[in-house]
């Protein structure tokens, strides 16, 4: 299959690959902690019947939103 360099990206077939970048590394890690950020302040404001219902204790979402952003 021939292969074609572009300035950014190499083509082969039908995909293209492109080297990954600083750049869009660092903006993926913001993106995943923004999201932990949303999941955990959503469980701060959960009832403790919902937080049964998704089979957490009100110690163990505690614990979970009491993580900085940046903790897994």
């Amino acid at each position: 299959m021939a292969q074609v360099s572009c300035s950014s990206s190499t083509v082969t077939g039908h995909h293209a690959v492109r080297p990954a970048s600083a750049f869009y590394r660092l903006i993926n890690q913001v993106e995943v902690w923004s999201e932990r950020h949303r999941a955990r302040r959503a469980l701060a404001e959960m009832s403790d019947a919902m937080l049964k219902d998704i089979g957490l204790s009100r110690g163990d979402a505690t614990y979970e939103w009491e993580k900085p952003f940046w903790r897994s």
